[in-house]
């Protein structure tokens, strides 16, 4: 109470009472603000270290939690569609598969990220060590989801294939990745120790092929990642190959021989992936097969009938222009980089694959 205030007639004022009383509300205040201001530090420390950790990573640092496959629009879809469902990538009822290739019509100039065509998109490298390219051309939603032909194609961006990528990147490979879209020429596809062909969406141009059978003939090496045969039956690479790649199978790994991309290996799984229905060719060497339980269910009631491949073979090679081409008939696994296979993977690049 201040002096000029008046007391009650019973009450004596006492300045050293007023001042006493003062002090302690000032002190108590200051207490008040200093916890207020150290409350107020915390949580903004503790706000950036989210938002850092959120909004901080690098592309390179950002990991898919679970393989999403996806359509040409970006657009989750369940794991038994690995592609668009855009009309101007799928082959349509009718379409000539029996030659193994689409028909040639109006290419476009550009993709749709305004690059010309056969243009290579290359991502952050190192330059150093081989040099690979990721044909994920004819992809439809594996390698590049979530990015689409309305987003474009940038190696730089998130997609599911930028973390394998960039594994291969930090083992000192200089790694180029292909944009869907885009018409393969035997320029695109010069220039490279090794390609590396993922998923299998769509069919081949007859050019396409014959752009590919030069550049293996003249010595680059060739891995084939190939996929579940729900939307084309017949892709015109891999028979030219000398591969017959059907259907599409879960189930594991279970079975290895000798090779070295099956060093240390247990057992794998496989996601909606084809198999081989022509073993008997001689080029072909089987080197991994699924369980017993596992097999090809062509009428899809969910039983082994007679005739339906069990244990069916899914990884191998097969000899093509004087060179041993890996394959596997799954490309989804191969996102999840298992190990030890993507460690024989780079193993077996390094040994065979660099001049």
């Amino acid at each position: 109470m201040k002096p000029d205030q008046t007391l009650p007639s019973n009450v004596e004022y006492n300045d050293s009472n007023y001042k006493t009383v003062q002090q302690f509300k000032s002190l108590r205040t200051i207490v008040r603000l200093t916890l207020i201001g150290i409350m107020w530090i915390v949580l903004s420390i503790w706000l950036t270290g989210c938002l850092d950790g959120y909004y901080g990573l690098e592309d390179s640092e950002i990991q898919p939690t679970e393989y999403t496959e996806g359509d040409d629009n970006g657009n989750q879809t369940n794991n038994e569609d690995d592609g668009d469902d855009d009309s101007e990538n799928q082959m349509e009822e009718g379409d000539d598969e029996s030659e193994g290739y689409v028909e040639e019509g109006d290419d476009p100039d550009h993709d749709c990220d305004g690059h010309e065509v056969g243009e290579v998109h290359e991502g952050d490298t190192t330059k150093t060590g081989c040099k690979i390219l990721i044909d994920a051309s004819h992809d439809g939603g594996i390698w590049w989801y979530p990015q689409s032909s309305t987003t474009g194609f940038d190696p730089n961006a998130y997609h599911q294939g930028k973390s394998f990528a960039e594994t291969i990147r930090a083992k000192g490979f200089e790694v180029y990745e292909l944009g869907r879209g885009i018409a393969l020429t035997e320029e695109i596809l010069s220039g490279y120790d090794l390609i590396v062909r993922i998923g299998g969406y769509q069919g081949y141009m007859l050019s396409e092929l014959q752009a590919y059978e030069k550049v293996l003939k003249d010595s680059t090496r060739m891995m084939l990642f190939s996929d579940h045969k729900s939307y084309v039956q017949f892709d015109g690479l891999e028979d030219m190959l000398g591969l017959q790649l059907k259907g599409g199978v879960n189930g594991v790994i279970a079975t290895y021989q000798e090779h070295p991309m099956t060093n240390n290996m247990a057992k794998m799984g496989y996601i909606a992936g084809c198999i081989v229905t022509n073993e008997d060719n001689p080029a072909i060497n089987i080197i991994g097969r699924l369980r017993e339980e596992d097999f090809w269910d062509q009428n899809n009631n969910g039983i082994k009938d007679a005739g339906e491949i069990g244990a069916p073979a899914v990884i191998g090679t097969v000899n093509y222009a004087n060179q041993d081409i890996f394959f596997i008939g799954d490309s989804n696994g191969l996102l999840m980089q298992p190990e030890p296979f993507v460690t024989n993977m780079i193993d077996w690049l390094s040994m065979s694959s660099c001049h």
